[in-house]
């Protein structure tokens, strides 16, 4: 479990003002966040138990959107798709610690 009441100034390095995406898996296991570094932005999975962090993807869309499954079992990304004829749908298996992506057709990108 996470304890979210903790005052004082962040005690991550790579916490930036610009913000990131993050999201809890709902067993609370595991933190998921797209940290942008650069002109790269890499997929960061960490396991909360151990502290354990894993890059799982890079070069995705910092304004991309994650998504855990009710199971806590499989994360999914979708890229920001706005004026694009495609985009990005990923998933993350945490049994297999899997990453797959796919590029999809979306329209013509008006």
């Amino acid at each position: 479990m996470i304890d979210l009441d903790h005052p004082g100034p962040p005690t991550a390095p790579h916490v930036s003002p610009g913000g990131q995406q993050l999201a809890l898996s709902p067993d609370g296991r595991h933190l998921a966040v797209l940290r942008p570094s650069g002109d790269e932005t890499s997929l960061i999975i960490t396991d909360l138990s151990t502290g354990q962090e894993s890059m799982e993807a890079q070069s995705l869309d910092e304004y991309g959107a994650l998504l855990w499954a009710r199971d806590s079992q499989q994360l999914f990304y979708t890229e920001n798709s706005y004026l694009q004829s495609s985009t990005l749908i990923g998933r993350y298996t945490v049994s297999d610690d899997r990453w797959e992506i796919e590029t999809i057709p979306v329209g013509d990108g008006l």
